[in-house]
């Protein structure tokens, strides 16, 4: 419903700034680039990466493309065609870079320029924070800019946006931003990004299972004991229930084998946790470790096994960082 009032509220605009609607060629451009922009908004922008059709897609992005350079048109529309195609390219770009193919770099800087113009000329309160989000996403994989990618999903965070509190957190844990570690200011965030509770997918379950490590790492720092946040991280997992974010939002192999390697090096053997692991793993690598650990109990498997996945550039940072400290600091001090 809200796609097609956008939908909408572009062609009005558009016919009102031209006052020519009679003119066909005008309405045919129309015409297409509102296909075009909810075709992206339907099934590129924020869709799964493997059903994505690239060709089509390039072909829609294309269109609005043509349109923007054809038509000048009013700031907030092309805010939201920009926006769209912003997203668009950042979306079929990354469908290229994980099947190992040639990214198109232009096309980057189309996207680069398209969410700068977003965020400096939005004038709805209501975007701003989806909009900032969004810049910080752009600008941290289409380019090396992280103090920019950083100053944007802060701005969003302050906000009260939750996945954005859950990232900047992160990013003052692991430096993954080039800003300087701050263990008080990524609890500070994660604390924040818990409260939205489940208002933002899984960004209060991602923070609540990072702050069971942190607080385990550093009890010096945390006013909260970890079994604590392990606690609320697992009524936040009963509140998903059966939720199709479910299979994201900490029911992972890898959020199951953290809270085991947790209970274990606090003496408690939750063999649960670790069979749990195995059976919602379809990686035979992970299966195999996971069962070795269950015969006996060895974390040096543990520690080679996140030490090779942090090395992986298609590997999100965060979480093997937070992984790789917790075993590392009792196994190789």
């Amino acid at each position: 419903m809200k796609k097609n009032y956008l939908k909408l509220a572009l062609v009005i605009s558009i016919y009102f700034m031209y006052g020519c609607a009679t003119q066909s060629g005008f309405q045919y451009d129309v015409k297409k680039v509102n296909k075009s922009y909810q075709y992206l908004s339907d099934n590129v922008n924020d869709e799964e990466y493997d059903e994505i059709d690239v060709s089509r897609a390039e072909q829609h992005i294309d269109i609005l493309t043509s349109f923007l350079e054809k038509h000048p048109i009013s700031p907030k529309d092309e805010v939201s065609l920009r926006h769209a195609r912003a997203k668009a390219i950042y979306a079929v770009n990354t469908v290229h870079f994980l099947n190992e193919e040639e990214v198109n770099a232009e096309q980057d800087d189309i996207a680069v320029g398209d969410i700068k113009f977003v965020v400096k000329n939005n004038r709805d309160p209501y975007k701003a924070k989806r909009f900032y989000r969004d810049a910080g996403q752009i600008i941290r994989h289409l380019t090396d800019n992280k103090a920019l990618a950083f100053y944007y999903y802060a701005k969003c965070a302050e906000l009260d946006e939750g996945s954005c509190q859950n990232i900047i957190a992160h990013g003052f844990f692991d430096g993954s931003f080039e800003v300087p570690a701050n263990i008080k200011e990524s609890i500070y965030w994660h604390t924040r990004a818990y409260r939205t509770q489940l208002n933002y997918g899984c960004a209060g379950i991602y923070s609540s299972s990072s702050l069971v490590h942190i607080a385990f790492l550093f009890p010096e720092l945390s006013d909260e004991n970890w079994k604590e946040w392990l606690k609320r991280k697992n009524e936040l997992k009963k509140q998903m229930g059966n939720n199709f974010r479910q299979k994201y939002c900490g029911f992972s192999p890898e959020d199951h084998f953290s809270d085991y390697v947790i209970h274990m090096l606090n003496g408690e053997k939750n063999t649960k946790l670790l069979q749990l692991a195995i059976a919602s793993s379809s990686s035979s690598i992970q299966q195999k470790m996971y069962q070795a650990l269950l015969e006996n109990n060895d974390l040096d498997l543990a520690y080679s096994f996140f030490l090779n996945r942090s090395l992986s550039s298609k590997e999100p940072l965060c979480t093997s960082a937070l992984d790789l400290l917790l075993v590392s600091k009792h196994v190789k001090n």
